[in-house]
């Protein structure tokens, strides 16, 4: 019988048997973490504990609450996994920092972060969830271009040290938090559907991270750089009817020049690149979702002559504006 949402409240808050254990143990570590269960390694000069999680032989994702009552030594696992802070706040050690979370909050790490998890008390609901790298890979292997998307393949993906992290400081939104508990109430009531269930609900979570509004919530990536690059590219893709180079090296503080290098260097295009990439984005909007003349849709999407924007496009999908319209429409 599927719990409702006040049911799937209560629950979370019930002690476990391990969260007893722990409040009559306190400085004790769960049997699981020995080092006859779970080895250690000693990277840059700490002893790390490598978890790996077993449930994920038999499923692409793995969904549990982290105990509370307990400390947690530097660790990290083998595959990606994320957190939401179903209540209260959870708080991490990596790098030197200290990295707190606080409700509604969802943060993704790839394989290998190493970090120390502080006691979390009473109320502070983590939800910890395990996913294999090709799956999570997978997820994000979308057809539509994105700013958040593009990056969060370039931190976690396609990044070779595997030791960066996003945060989502989502100020709990209604769409996130509503899916997470449906995803919660399948796990907790493990019907004969529920993993096909959570499945697709973690599948929604992922859209709604990529859907979110950067100038109403936060995203912050573990490198400050990257961080920044974001914000810069976010910015344009908002405003690049109207942008100049000079409007945005002003409103980040930095040389026209220098801003100029620092994203073809980090982000591998140029500014212009970057503008032209969206007003062809929005061509091919018009070009499949209306009925529109060319001559209007160039105007629409921010080009100052048809002559740019068919040069434009032919560079980018190698056949002219009205012969991509009819060939969408044909395959359609």
């Amino acid at each position: 019988m599927r719990l409702t949402e006040k049911q799937l409240h209560e629950l979370l808050f019930t002690h476990t048997e391990n969260e007893s254990y722990y409040l009559n143990n306190p400085g004790t570590l769960s049997v699981r973490y020995s080092e006859e269960y779970t080895p250690r390694q000693f990277i840059n000069g700490k002893e790390v504990m490598i978890i790996d999680v077993p449930q994920l032989n038999d499923s692409p994702l793995f969904v549990r609450k982290d105990s509370r009552y307990t400390f947690l030594p530097f660790h990290c696992y083998n595959d990606i996994n994320m957190n939401y802070i179903y209540s209260g706040t959870c708080t991490y050690f990596i790098e030197g920092k200290e990295i707190t979370l606080k409700a509604g909050d969802v943060c993704i790490f790839d394989k290998r972060v190493i970090r120390a998890k502080m006691r979390p008390d009473y109320g502070d609901i983590i939800i910890n969830i395990n996913m294999k790298n090709d799956y999570f890979n997978s997820l994000l292997s979308f057809n539509q271009t994105n700013v958040l998307l593009d990056f969060m393949n370039r931190t976690l993906i396609n990044n070779d040290s595997h030791d960066n992290y996003i945060i989502f400081k989502t100020r709990n939104n209604d769409q996130i938090t509503n899916l997470f508990n449906k995803l919660l109430i399948e796990y907790y009531s493990n019907q004969i559907y529920s993993l096909i269930a959570i499945q697709h609900y973690f599948s929604l979570i992922l859209l709604e991270l990529l859907y979110l509004d950067f100038e109403s919530s936060e995203i912050h990536f573990s490198d400050k750089l990257d961080t920044r690059i974001f914000q810069i590219i976010n910015h344009i893709e908002k405003n690049y009817k109207t942008i100049t180079l000079r409007d945005l090296a002003n409103l980040f503080n930095y040389h026209e020049k220098y801003l100029s290098t620092l994203l073809s260097k980090n982000y591998g295009k140029s500014f212009k690149e970057i503008q032209f990439d969206c007003k062809l984005k929005e061509v091919e909007k018009y070009l499949i979702h209306s009925d529109l003349p060319i001559s209007e849709i160039a105007l629409l999407s921010g080009f100052s002559n048809q002559n740019q924007l068919y040069k434009k496009f032919k560079e980018k999908y190698g056949t002219l504006p009205k012969k991509y319209r009819i060939q969408y429409k044909l395959h359609q």
